[in-house]
């Protein structure tokens, strides 16, 4: 299973949500798109660059699902998030398990991004599964280093679902 952070913000809400995951779930894989640094689609077309993004594909594919979080912004997923989307088709993601946790700055924020996001990944042939969960930044304490273990559990409870596991073998 891989666990992708569609935030390249420093310090985002989406990459502290996702350490919290990868703390209970050692066995995710991870991919930060902050990591990648991919320009703008269409925009670079250099032999080092088509190969990192070959290198990222078969890292997608490999994986019998996929976890993909994102904040929202204005409406949407992020920005980076669509881009490294763009970069890839249904190669990567026909049929793949997909499962989307959102971030929110605030109020009922997220659902739009995650509803987006669906979208473009069922464009590209992705099972994107019904659950999701939407973490509000009401849910998020960095200060104290914590998040609403509610809603972590449910993403858990969801990410084992996925595997094909249950709630009690991490629990």
């Amino acid at each position: 299973m891989l666990l992708v952070c569609g935030s390249v913000r420093r310090n985002s809400n989406t990459e502290f949500v996702c350490n919290h995951l990868l703390n209970l779930h050692q066995e995710l894989e991870y991919l930060n798109l902050k990591d990648l640094n991919f320009p703008i689609m269409g925009s670079a077309n250099d032999l080092e660059l088509n190969n990192t993004i070959k290198e990222v594909g078969s890292y997608i594919s490999d994986h019998e699902g996929i976890i993909i979080t994102t904040p929202e912004y204005h409406g949407g997923m992020s920005g980076a998030l669509k881009n490294f989307l763009d970069y890839y088709s249904s190669n990567e993601f026909s049929d793949k398990k997909v499962l989307l946790i959102g971030t929110a700055g605030g109020g009922k924020g997220g659902i739009n991004a995650l509803n987006n996001l669906r979208l473009v990944l069922r464009s590209l042939g992705a099972n994107v599964v019904a659950n999701q969960v939407i973490f509000d930044q009401k849910d998020i304490d960095k200060d104290l280093g914590r998040v609403d273990s509610d809603l972590l559990k449910k993403a858990s409870e969801y990410i084992l679902t996925l595997s094909g596991k249950t709630l009690n073998e991490i629990y």
